[in-house]
């Protein structure tokens, strides 16, 4: 492909003025003391939710005994079933009245069974697989409802356990039907899985990471991770250190290792409700807060990143990367390979190559060249735009977006929204001049510091990139005046994060 030179003209379409803010940097301690603030107050407030919610649905059941539709449905079906009317199990008990009941006034729950003091369930709502079984002596006689319903105790409430006939984990609210003779029977009330859903998964306006989730006291994950795609709820054991102190110390917070090996920043509580006890968390992985400590301040730390620019590890000579049998990338285009895929491009010099891979499955390399949408802003990207109105070019009257088009392949065609954190960045460039926007638009699309790489060589002509992508291996060949060549591997400079955590002070094994 045509090489193109890079007018005059867009000398003065490459900003020259850098804001610089007269403020002092936050320090690491206040990114941590901020932080740990905002994941209490919403810890605090979801916990508040939760207890309010079963609160008014453990009030609702205990009115139940005078409500006489559910009262009335319970003895007049019990009647029919002591002398042989209806037989249980048929589906055969019909009451109108009862239904509207349940959908006027109990909608919040999945379901209502009706169950004898001998342990028939003889009538639900759903009609599920338990109506008509013994709940004491069937399949269903080892669930965590069943064991306490015989135990004869007191307790209103049953958490949450894998229930059989619902296919799903429930808890239940049980409201006993005492009459002059004696304890006739029990209206149980059945949670499902999603009961608190809602409340658990409310956006925190805190990022992409944070989340707010509960486990039992045997460390098992009661609602959905909204970090991972698998379902969770009572399938996850949650075996963190926010978990363990929660259950020493009460409540408590701490950057750790989450269930997914990420470090986050971590705020625990344990508490009771109905003699139950859960752990509450809060927490936000510790690389997002780094990033958005980043966006608050970004044109300084900026320009104090490019201070501290590495060119990456010396690495021994590859030249048969370049020149062996693969994908080859010109200018202003970009390809992607596979595991034992190399892809490689050669001569950049005032454009920017662009590598983003997922280690172990694929990589993308794109050439970037300087009149490139991602070079462009505001009122330069408008006379960018005017300019190839007039003129013309390869992309007839528009501005190309390289970036644009290979980040739209990468995230709607080859990852899940949640492998976006599996996603590595490095860009590499013989100048700094597209470094910053290529680093927002990567940003905005959902990566973090932690996942960019910055490589640059002061006083090289061009440079040669190549990717072996079954090594996740970005290597560099680097050519300078007279003759003067290096060879740098990427995974030698430091992710973005780390320039960050120098310059802000932040001392990620430090005290919280």
């Amino acid at each position: 492909m045509k090489r193109i030179a890079l007018p005059l003209f867009t000398l003065f379409l490459i900003p020259a003025i850098f804001c610089l803010y007269g403020c002092s940097p936050t320090s690491g301690h206040e990114v941590k003391s901020e932080t740990f603030e905002k994941l209490r107050s919403v810890r605090r407030e979801r916990k508040l939710l939760v207890v309010q919610k079963l609160e008014r649905m453990r009030g609702r059941v205990k009115d139940s005994v005078n409500n006489s539709v559910l009262t009335g449905a319970f003895d007049r079906f019990r009647s029919l079933l002591a002398d042989g009317a209806l037989p249980a199990g048929t589906g055969a008990y019909e009451d109108k009245d009862l239904d509207q009941e349940y959908l006027e006034k109990y909608y919040n729950f999945y379901d209502i069974l009706f169950i004898d003091r001998d342990g028939l369930v003889f009538h639900t709502m759903r009609r599920e697989s338990d109506l008509g079984k013994n709940i004491f002596n069937s399949d269903i006689s080892s669930t965590l409802l069943a064991q306490t319903l015989k135990s004869g105790t007191l307790d209103d409430f049953v958490d949450y356990h894998y229930y059989s006939p619902s296919r799903e984990p429930a808890a239940f609210f049980i409201a006993p039907m005492k009459r002059p003779d004696g304890l006739s029977g029990w209206i149980v009330f059945q949670l499902s899985s999603g009961a608190l859903r809602d409340i658990m998964s409310q956006d925190t306006s805190m990022g992409k990471t944070a989340e707010v989730y509960l486990t039992n006291e045997s460390h098992v994950m009661l609602t959905q991770s909204r970090l991972l795609p698998q379902d969770t709820v009572m399938n996850l054991r949650v075996e963190t250190e926010a978990v363990r102190r929660a259950m020493e110390a009460g409540e408590g917070d701490g950057v750790i290792l989450d269930y997914r090996g990420v470090r986050v920043f971590s705020s625990f509580e344990k508490f009771q409700f109905a003699g139950v006890g859960w752990v509450i968390i809060a927490e936000m992985d510790e690389d997002e807060v780094i990033t958005r400590q980043f966006m608050d301040d970004r044109d300084r730390l900026y320009n104090e990143i490019f201070k501290r620019l590495p060119a990456g590890t010396t690495a021994e000579p590859h030249p048969e990367l370049l020149y062996q049998e693969s994908v080859r990338v010109d200018i202003n285009e970009y390809g992607s390979g596979r595991v034992d895929d190399v892809i490689s491009t050669a001569g950049v010099t005032t454009c920017t190559a662009v590598v983003i891979q997922y280690p172990g499955k694929f990589a993308f390399l794109g050439h970037i060249y300087p009149l490139d949408d991602v070079y462009f802003e505001g009122w330069e990207k408008y006379i960018l735009g005017v300019y190839y109105g007039l003129f013309g070019s390869v992309h007839g009257d528009r501005v190309a977006d390289l970036m644009g088009r290979m980040l739209h392949e990468i995230t709607y065609f080859n990852i899940h929204p949640s492998e976006t954190r599996r996603l590595e960045a490095v860009l590499l460039a013989t100048h700094r001049n597209s470094f910053r926007r290529i680093t927002d638009r990567l940003l905005d699309t959902g990566l973090l510091l932690s996942q960019i790489r910055i490589v640059t060589l002061d006083g090289m002509k061009y440079l040669d990139v190549a990717v072996e992508v079954d090594k996740a291996s970005v290597v560099a060949h680097w050519v300078g005046p007279g003759g003067k060549k290096e060879w740098t591997n990427a995974a030698g400079a430091p992710t973005l994060d780390v320039l960050v955590k120098d310059i802000i002070g932040y001392d990620s094994q430090g005290p919280v």
